[in-house]
């Protein structure tokens, strides 16, 4: 058979072939169209889709479902967010951090809940207290850093009613003042690096448990009596940095059974301590003074607690202006006091530090670092005999 005639007879099984093809062509991609469709609309349990809730991203971690949110740009495109269909409503953090254009945490957000929510180097203005109250039963740690909230956009009224908020983190933002707080679950508030210029007193008197409290670096130039009453909860009290030049007598007053473990006052403006300005409890890890310009300490400032159970004590006096030691206001701060620090103080080294001189056992608190007098010589290497001699 010649090739013309064997192409010219194949040629209807060619177009059955072709016409094949075709069906199975447009088959398939009629299936892969449903199954992308059916993928597209399938949720991605516990989190929504991907596409619902972009540029935010769901991620299922040990502790539970996290929405991390660092690539929203505007309130609208976080507000829009939270439209979409959570499978899940309970999440265990809301991350934002770094991200541009957001400046209201508001009513729309409240579609989910949250443990914990983090912001932080954004330049959020408000938190609406809709925001907090939707949340008022799930929010264990509010930590909301370097932004643009103040006084005015941060709903502290609301505090009370966050009935398992533990942790309120507030550093870096312009907060100027602090309106009474109240609370019978918050253990540690953090209000350093913002611009606090007083302190009202009273203020923290409502958050019963609080175990720490941290205002380092604001500008509060005065502590007034009863500024500060201290719970049986606290242990760590900081107020360092925070432009203090006056410390009035009962500013920080000490309840029943204290057990607070270090006290922060060092890098301040204080140059005299009155009688009754500083209460020691038996408890007391860590007296901080230092970077201070303290020039005078009158008898009694240091109200030393008495008992059987005296912790460890480290007094820091280092970096001021002190230069003499009266027997009757450091010798009771000794004796209470494992060792205490006394670097770069101009002391004179007189008769008012023969007491110390020659006692050996107290001579051993000084601290390592070998205090100088304002002459050069190092205390340590003074001669009790001279001072038995002639004091």
């Amino acid at each position: 058979m010649k090739i013309n005639e064997i192409v010219k007879e194949m040629k209807p099984l060619y177009h059955i072939i072709l016409i094949s093809a075709c069906l199975l062509s447009a088959a398939s991609s009629q299936y892969f169209a449903e199954s992308t469709e059916d993928n597209h609309q399938e949720k991605n349990f516990p989190c929504p889709n991907a596409y619902e809730i972009t540029p935010c991203v769901c991620l299922e971690e040990i502790k539970g479902l996290v929405l991390n949110c660092d690539s929203v740009t505007s309130d609208q495109q976080l507000s829009a967010v939270f439209q979409a269909d959570f499978p899940v409503k309970d999440f265990y953090m809301l991350e934002i951090i770094g991200a541009t254009g957001i400046s209201t945490l508001g009513v729309d957000l409240t579609s989910v809940t949250f443990k914990n929510l983090i912001v932080a180097n954004t330049p959020l203005l408000i938190v609406g207290e809709y925001f907090l109250r939707a949340n008022a039963d799930t929010l264990e740690v509010i930590d909301i850093s370097n932004t643009d909230v103040n006084q005015d956009s941060f709903s502290f009224y609301d505090i009370q009613l966050l009935t398992k908020l533990v942790t309120l983190d507030l550093e870096l933002n312009r907060f100027s003042f602090i309106i009474p707080l109240i609370s019978d679950t918050l253990e540690s508030l953090d209000l350093s690096n913002n611009d606090i210029t007083s302190i009202s007193p009273g203020t923290f008197n409502g958050t019963t448990v609080l175990q720490r409290l941290d205002l380092y670096d604001n500008d509060i130039p005065e502590l007034l009596p009863n500024t500060f009453f201290v719970p049986p909860s606290m242990t760590d009290l900081s107020l360092s940095s925070t432009g203090i030049r006056t410390v009035h007598p009962g500013a920080i007053v000490l309840g029943e059974n204290t057990n607070l473990l270090t006290l922060s006052l060092d890098y301040n403006a204080i140059t005299q301590l009155l009688p009754g300005t500083i209460v020691i409890p038996s408890t007391l890890n860590y007296l901080r003074l230092n970077g201070n310009l303290i020039n005078t300490i009158y008898p009694g400032a240091f109200v030393i607690s008495k008992g059987t159970q005296l912790s460890y004590l480290v007094t820091y006096l280092s970096g001021n202006e002190l230069t003499a030691l009266d027997q009757e206001v450091f010798e009771p701060l000794f004796i209470r006091s494992s060792f205490v620090d006394l670097n770069y103080n101009p002391l004179t080294c007189g008769c008012d530090i023969a007491w110390l001189v020659t006692n050996t056992s107290l001579m051993a608190k000084v601290v390592d670092n070998d205090p100088m007098c304002a002459d050069g010589t190092v205390v340590h290497t003074l001669d009790p005999s001279t001072y038995e001699l002639y004091c």
